[in-house]
């Protein structure tokens, strides 16, 4: 469990995080299909992109 101090970081380094234009490719979850790459699931079995970790983040909102 965090601070609200603690949060309040991690909240604020996530949000500079996504806003870094070398994160662009890591904010939306990655679309597979219109990829060509149907092996995707098969392969990352847990993916995780930067856009699903902030709405998580903010869900706990201590």
């Amino acid at each position: 469990t965090l601070s609200p101090a603690q949060f309040k970081f991690a909240q604020s380094t996530l949000c500079t995080l996504r806003k870094q234009k070398d994160t662009v490719p890591l904010n939306p979850p990655v679309d597979y299909i219109a990829l060509g790459i149907p092996h995707y699931p098969k392969i990352i079995r847990h993916p995780i992109d930067l856009s699903t970790v902030d709405k998580k983040f903010s869900a706990s909102n201590p």
